[in-house]
Order: C-alpha cells, then sequence, then structure tokens
C-alpha cells in the first residue's frame, strides 16, 4: 500500500494551524504513557528511557536566553497541579525542525552499516543537502506563541517571521523528497508546526493535565509579548534519549 503523500503548509495556513493548536482541548492528548520518561519513586524523579535515533535541530541547541526561565516556570506549574507529568531538562529545550530516523530504524541503520553515524550514507547525504543551500550570516527570531498539547506531551507553539519560515520549507522540502533518504525510512510524518517540548504525559490517564494547561494558558496570554528566542541556524543531532542530543554537524539556516 503507498504511503499517504504529506505536505507542510504556506505560510499563511501556518499561522492558521498554530491559532487553531493554542486553542485545541486537550483531548488530543493519549490516553497511556508515551513512555519516554519513568518516575523512580525512591529518588522522586523522572529518568528518562532510552530512545535513538538521528534528528534536524534549530541552533542554538539548547535554546537560551530568557525564555527558558519563563519554560522553566510553565513546566513547574504543571508539575504542582498534575503528578503525570515527565518534565524535559530546561538545559535540554529544543525547536525540531525535521526528524530523520529513530528507534528500531536507527538500530537497523547502525547494525547493516557498521560504522559510527558520521560515516552512514544517511549522514553523509543529509550532510550534502546542508552543504547545496545558501548559508546567511543574520541571526533570526523565532516566537513562542502558546502552549497546548501533542498526542503524548505539552508543547509551547513557535511562530517564525515568513523568510525564516520559508528556509525551514525548503530544507524539509529537500529532505523528504530525497530519494536516498526515503531508502532508509525517512519521511514527513505529518506537516510542520514548530514546538518546543515541556515534558511528556506518562500517566493513566493524565490527571489534573487539563486543568494544569487551563491555568498556564491564561498566564502566558500576559507574558507571550516577550517569549523571543534566537536561532541562528540548523545541525544535524543524534539523541541516546528525550534528554540527550550530540551535535554532529551544523550550519544552514538564516
Amino acid at each position: 500500500m503507498a504511503r499517504q503523500i504529506v505536505k507542510d503548509q504556506p505560510y499563511q495556513e501556518y499561522q492558521y494551524s498554530l491559532v487553531a493548536s493554542v486553542g485545541e482541548p486537550l483531548s488530543t492528548l493519549t490516553s497511556h504513557p508515551v513512555g519516554r520518561y519513568r518516575f523512580h519513586e525512591k529518588e522522586k524523579i523522572w529518568k528518562p528511557l532510552s530512545c535513538h535515533g538521528i534528528t534536524i535541530l534549530a541552533e542554538p541547541y539548547a535554546i537560551g536566553g530568557n525564555v527558558v526561565f519563563a519554560l522553566k516556570t510553565l513546566q513547574e506549574k504543571i508539575q504542582v497541579l498534575t503528578h503525570d507529568f515527565a518534565p524535559v531538562p530546561p538545559e535540554t529545550f529544543h525547536l525540531t525542525v525535521a526528524d530523520l530516523i529513530w528507534g528500531d530504524k536507527y538500530a537497523a541503520l547502525i547494525q547493516s552499516q557498521g560504522c559510527e553515524m558520521q560515516n552512514t550514507q544517511i549522514f553523509q547525504r543529509v550532510n550534502a543537502i546542508f552543504q547545496g543551500l545558501e548559508i546567511r550570516s543574520l541571526t533570526q527570531h523565532a516566537t513562542i506563541v502558546g502552549v497546548g498539547g501533542f498526542p503524548g506531551a505539552v508543547v509551547a507553539f513557535v511562530n517564525f517571521e515568513e523568510a525564516v519560515y520559508n528556509r525551514i520549507m525548503t530544507l524539509r522540502d529537500k529532505i523528504y523528497t530525497d530519494l536516498i533518504l526515503a531508502q532508509y525510512g525517512v519521511f514527513r510524518e505529518r506537516p510542520f508546526l514548530g514546538h518546543i517540548t515541556l515534558g511528556y504525559i506518562e500517566g493513566v490517564p493524565p490527571h489534573g493535565l487539563n486543568d494544569a494547561l487551563n491555568t498556564i494558558r491564561f498566564t502566558t496570554d500576559f507574558m507571550l509579548p516577550q517569549w523571543t528566542f534566537e536561532l541562528s541556524g540548523v545541525g544535524i543531532y543524534t539523541f541516546r534519549s528525550m534528554s540527550e542530543y550530540c551535535q554532529l554537524r551544523g550550519g544552514y539556516l538564516t
């Protein structure tokens, strides 16, 4: 059966999607643990579970500036209202530009090619795509516009200037239409919706989460104009869990 073709949205449609996502009811959240973190009762902390993969993140990684303190404050507010929320470490806040492969696909790639990720064909192909795109030196900005839910996660949604958004779309189109990468299972699962993950839902069901998010949605209405952060490029990263990322190569975007 042929895979359904998924496309990203033109800039104006992306604006509509952001508004809809920020206001969407939280029934879209999963009613089972997403399996990215596990709570250790003895230590009273969440610890990440193993999940290996390769991805493209916005730089700088991790996201810096005043927005980190603001997002950390939101995490703390959620934790007070629900015990089923596993926050990601603030020092790993990031914006994913394009997912590549993870889990079984990633393990199969490493096993079949028998080498470090930098020497695999998938890395070399993505690296070649980076080199073929124009590199600029201007610093750009992105803005957090609201908080909401993805299946299995609580996220802060991100908006961009049109020129930056279009550069991201150019990169994603190059990645997801590449025939070599497609052979390794790289494909566009869903249209791009910029976000920073605050944490994962690990409860059955997530008790108190609706109240928590409604509370912080009200709070962010008064704070959002200040929630801007810098973008300086994109990079290829491997990860071992949702708390541990390692850069392999950086470059294109602004």
